[in-house]
């Protein structure tokens, strides 16, 4: 050490250090309460600025647990792994805690991890980091859609989940049924869960309510012992159809539900077959009958003030576009607007739908594709082609 005569014998620098440790150096003892409060301490006293997330809190206590020949490996594994999920790392471990525990969290991450290592549900060292890997796998496979033997239907219905949520909330039941039974009834499981939780949604339950939805099925699925249970039992999946079609048949243009509803419409209405060829970069919702028509337009002669109050904001009325609204022609009359502005270079197949469909725009079309839209959500089957 730089402090050290480097001329001294072996035994002299020794004496020298003990002297230097005990006339330089002060040792504190300090304790926290849980580890939490204990990596956080750290990370204030190293000074670096980067608080420790509950992944490198988690890969340390589990890495200590693993054998020193394997360390390396599994810390290599471990690295690959948050570096793929980058940001939502935190977020996809959460997602194994709720599939493996099936309630709702009342700590921290890193809390509620150490309870499922206390309670045995999860076991330290080797087997943590292989069920991490397992749930990776997993995960890429049907919620990042890179399975093999995934159908275009199970394919298209991830699809519209992922770009219409709010949340990703359902992501570990998908998980866990999985990691349970593979692909066996994977496609019907999917169309009854995501719409009881999107029903839910609609309907306006709170996000505790949508969380006890999510493990239910958690639970039904760990104490199934086959598939077929899960897929019949109609309790997890019962929706209270009154409400939902109240819900829909409401003013729904500013509810964060809209879009959704008219992409699972688009998922309803295609052939199994068919895949999603876009990947919907932009989707804007856009009014038909338009919100602030001209006084010498089309539109005033076609709905008084009283029909426009009740009718403009109804799903009926709206469609999904692909393109950035366009103010000017968006208030144009029906046919001009058809032309120019709906059908030009639309990908979403209900608005070509639309378009195709009439030469003009009145309560009577959009009262026909209110009841369309309702009935066919609601009744979540696909239409027959």
């Amino acid at each position: 050490h730089e402090f050290f005569n480097k001329n001294l014998s072996g035994q002299k620098m020794i004496i020298e250090f003990i002297t230097y440790i005990k006339t330089k150096v002060i040792f504190i003892y300090v304790a926290t309460e849980n580890k939490q409060d204990a990596f956080r301490l750290f990370t204030i006293l190293n000074n670096r600025g980067v608080q420790l997330s509950s992944a490198d809190i988690l890969k340390a206590t589990n890495i200590g647990e693993i054998e020193q020949k394997d360390k390396e490996i599994y810390a290599k594994k471990w690295e690959e792994l948050e570096e793929n999920f980058a940001d939502n790392f935190d977020q996809f471990l959460s997602f194994i805690r709720n599939a493996e525990r099936q309630d709702k969290p009342n700590e921290n991450l890193l809390e509620e991890y150490e309870k499922m290592f206390k309670d045995k549900i999860l076991i330290k060292g080797k087997y943590f980091f292989e069920l991490i890997e397992e749930y990776n796998e997993i995960y890429q496979n049907v919620i990042n859609l890179q399975g093999e033997n995934l159908s275009n239907e199970y394919k298209n219905l991830i699809h519209i989940m992922h770009e219409g949520y709010d949340s990703k909330e359902w992501v570990p039941a998908v998980m866990y049924y999985n990691k349970k039974y593979s692909e066996n009834g994977l496609v019907e499981f999917l169309k009854m869960f995501e719409f009881k939780f999107s029903s839910e949604w609609i309907i306006g339950s709170s996000h505790n309510t949508r969380r006890d939805v999510v493990n239910a099925v958690l639970k039904a699925i760990k104490n199934s012992s086959f598939y077929g249970e899960v897929l019949n039992n109609k309790e997890i999946f019962e929706v209270d159809t009154k409400v939902l079609q109240r819900e829909l048949n409401g003013d729904i243009y500013k509810k964060r539900f809209a879009k959704y509803v008219l992409l699972k419409i688009e998922f309803l209405k295609k052939d199994v077959n068919i895949a999603v060829t876009s990947n919907y970069s932009k989707i804007t919702l856009e009014h038909v009958l338009p919100q602030n028509p001209a006084e010498d337009s089309q539109w005033k002669k076609d709905f008084n003030d009283e029909m426009r109050v009740e009718l403009t904001n109804k799903i009926g009325n709206l469609v999904l576009l692909s393109k950035s609204k366009n103010s000017k022609l968006g208030n144009s009359d029906f046919t001009e607007k058809k032309d120019k502005y709906l059908g030009k270079n639309e990908i979403f197949s209900d608005t070509v739908e639309l378009i195709n469909s009439n030469d003009k725009w009145t309560k009577v079309e959009i009262e026909a594709r209110q009841n369309e839209i309702v009935n066919l959500f609601v009744e979540n089957k696909h239409r027959k082609i």
